[in-house]
């Protein structure tokens, strides 16, 4: 008898121990919780951060891309301008030349008009 009660104090104390142990795992377990639910929240908060970083990143690349996209456009009539003005200036320099040839052929002929000697291999001067 005496054997059954001092086992059954000892079961008791047990009994209180685990239930202690049981209430400060309990404890524990919603600290950890609560932890975690903070450490979520961050992570949220950072993720929308980021996704609004990417965000403004994208949207600056898609301006990027369109000042190159003008700038290439540019340089390409840049080159086209210069291209037609080379043109026009090669075509104006064979018209001066054609011009500027066609004068003197003209004025070798109006002046050879005025001549009618002969040279020393009997041709005319001109």
């Amino acid at each position: 008898n005496e054997e059954l009660r001092r086992r059954l104090r000892e079961i008791a104390a047990e009994k209180e121990e685990l239930s202690g142990r049981l209430t400060a795992a309990g404890r524990e377990k919603e600290e950890l919780i609560d932890e975690l639910a903070f450490s979520n929240t961050q992570l949220v908060c950072e993720n929308e951060r980021i996704a609004q970083e990417l965000s403004t990143l994208r949207t600056e690349k898609d301006s990027a891309r369109q000042v190159i996209e003008g700038s290439r456009r540019l340089h390409q009539l840049h080159d086209s301008i210069h291209s037609e003005e080379s043109r026009q200036l090669i075509d104006e320099d064979r018209e001066s030349r054609y011009l500027h040839q066609t004068r003197l052929h003209d004025f070798h002929i109006k002046s050879c008009l005025g001549q009618s000697t002969t040279n020393k291999r009997g041709r005319y001067g001109c």
